[in-house]
């Protein structure tokens, strides 16, 4: 389970912000909720 660690409430969804806060979830985070809820998120792509 993922929880915002500015407002402390769960996230349902997977987002790249706190939909309660706003608060911007910084990359490790990101990488952690990818691993615990099974999903991809849309990165930066590497150039060819």
């Amino acid at each position: 389970m993922v929880f915002c660690p500015s407002c402390g409430k769960k996230l349902v969804t997977p987002m790249k912000f706190c939909m309660y806060c706003g608060y911007q979830f910084p990359q490790p985070l990101l990488e952690h909720m990818e691993q615990e809820l099974g999903v991809h998120f849309e990165h930066t792509p590497a150039p060819l």
